[in-house]
């Protein structure tokens, strides 16, 4: 179960997030796949980071809202081109 999100801005020629959510035990496994592709190829350092600690706010965010046991157990792979 899951989605895919793929859309273009000013800032990104492309920007595709995958997540994939799997029963694991008594609750779920959500896992984010991002790629993203910046307009200025010097950007990409700065990107990588500034949407890394975006998916590991939003993971502790779930973490917290959904009582998870296991903290950090969540994966984030993060793809720049």
């Amino acid at each position: 179960m899951g989605f895919v999100e793929e859309s273009t801005s000013w800032l990104q020629r492309r920007w595709r997030h995958e997540r994939v959510i799997q029963e694991e035990g008594g609750g779920c496994v959500v896992r984010d796949i991002v790629t993203v592709e910046p307009r200025l190829p010097f950007m990409a350092p700065v990107t990588r980071s500034i949407v890394a600690a975006l998916f590991r706010h939003r993971h502790a965010r779930l973490a917290q809202r959904y009582g998870a046991q296991r903290y950090g157990t969540s994966t984030r792979r993060l793809d720049m081109s």
